[in-house]
């Protein structure tokens, strides 16, 4: 966390920018200075469907529309996330309000995690509401959305998204994403392994979704080239088939590329069946340590987590007076500090904000535009990011995380211990 109160932008001193002009969908284009740096990037919106509304100053209300799951399978999680998004957003409204005196109007739509729901909801979000800012959740979401959103060129900002696939601003220069690129997280999954297994052997157990075949595939290509041999592919159907498999697999070690319950429920089933890995390695959106690793017992020991936010069960991180500032406004709306769902959703809001004051202050002043062109290049410290990690977009990666914390879940103390420094992402 930081010294100051929430996050504060960062000026850039130096982002790679674009090299050439560059046409997206519908020929709409992108591009940037000329000279590889200076951390500017231009969107083009001779294409866009009303030029003059993408340049126009937004009035006194920022509208904000998501669509995300309120119902299905992974509604239990992200009714916690909207919690902290809630929460940063009623301490704007309330008591800030430094994006020129605006308000935020946010809403968010209900797409019980079905693509095609999302899709019907953001062509509402545009048509009907006249959003200035859109928001997805989950990799088949953002991809039923993404190519209207960008021909109807409003940003949609920080997507719950983890594939590099729709990070290439050549042809979605109206989008970002805000959770690590799932290729370059898993490299360095792929390096610690290597580092603490002997001849290591993986079963990668996944969730039939786009996310969780993302995170299966990203896993494989990390491997290519190393000492890792991949020795099943488990579709999870049910918890305890998957476990049975894995344990005849012969793998000492284990990925477990769901998100959700099933970061929790998988290992469990793991225990259960007497499959005992050298090594479980969690991804990064399986952040939560009450809800997964904690309430996991004995199943949980060991277990690898990434991490780029504090974690709610540090008692260090309760110290901090940036800690203070969020926990109450969280506790404001009777919602639990310590979640790192919660902790997730508020940084990702705090990061949007942080963005739209930038916005504001520039030339152009807050236009969609404006707000794209920031979003894409945007160096900021968010308040709930753990120190050393700050929020460092790049056009050219999509990325505005670069470097995560591995750490390993102590079930006998019952929290994370830290293994070594924070890593640097790398692209393949």
């Amino acid at each position: 966390m930081h010294t100051s109160l929430l996050g504060r932008v960062v000026p850039t001193v130096s982002v790679l920018a674009l090299l050439t002009a560059a046409c997206s969908i519908d020929d709409q284009g992108s591009g940037s200075s000329d000279d590889g740096g200076g951390g500017e990037f231009t969107v083009n919106t001779e294409n866009c469907p009303d030029p003059e509304a993408v340049t126009a100053e937004i009035g006194d209300t920022i509208k904000i529309g998501w669509s995300a799951a309120l119902s299905g399978p992974v509604a239990a999680t992200q009714v916690r996330v909207n919690r902290g998004i809630d929460a940063r957003l009623k301490l704007y409204n309330e008591s800030q309000k430094d994006i020129g005196g605006r308000t935020i109007d946010f809403q968010m739509k209900d797409d019980g995690y079905d693509p095609q729901k999302a899709k019907q909801n953001v062509a509402e979000l545009i048509q009907r509401d006249k959003v200035d800012i859109l928001g997805a959740v989950g990799g088949g979401q953002l991809a039923a959305v993404v190519d209207d959103q960008n021909e109807a060129c409003v940003p949609l900002l920080n997507s719950q998204v983890g594939s590099p696939e729709w990070r290439d601003v050549e042809l979605y220069p109206w989008t970002t994403s805000y959770l690590p690129r799932n290729d370059m997280e898993l490299i360095a999954s792929t390096q610690l392994i290597e580092n603490e297994v002997e001849d290591p052997k993986v079963v990668v157990v996944y969730q039939q979704t786009e996310s969780g075949t993302a995170l299966r595939d990203a896993f494989d290509d990390a491997a290519e080239g190393t000492d890792l041999e991949i020795v099943d592919r488990i579709a999870l159907t049910t918890p305890s088939d998957a476990a049975s498999s894995a344990r005849e697999s012969g793998a000492n070690v284990l990925f477990n590329a769901t998100i959700g319950a099933d970061c929790l429920s998988v290992p469990e089933a793991v225990a259960r069946a007497g499959f005992e890995p050298e090594l479980l390695i969690q991804p990064s959106a399986c952040a939560d340590a009450k809800s997964i690793y904690q309430a996991g017992g004995e199943a949980m020991d060991g277990a690898i987590l990434f991490a780029w936010t504090v974690q709610g069960l540090d008692p260090a991180a309760t110290e901090d007076e940036d800690w203070a500032e969020y926990a109450a406004a969280v506790e404001a709306i009777d919602g639990d500090p310590q979640d790192n769902y919660t902790i997730l959703g508020w940084s990702l809001m705090d990061i949007i904000i942080g963005g739209l004051i930038e916005a504001d202050a520039s030339e152009d002043g807050l236009t969609r535009k404006s707000i794209i062109e920031v979003a894409q290049t945007l160096q900021y410290e968010p308040s709930m990011f753990r120190d050393g990690i700050p929020w460092s977009m790049s056009p050219e990666t999509g990325n505005g995380i670069n470097k995560l914390q591995p750490l390993r879940w102590n079930a006998a103390e019952g929290a994370f211990d830290p293994m070594g420094d924070a890593l640097t992402l790398e692209a393949d």
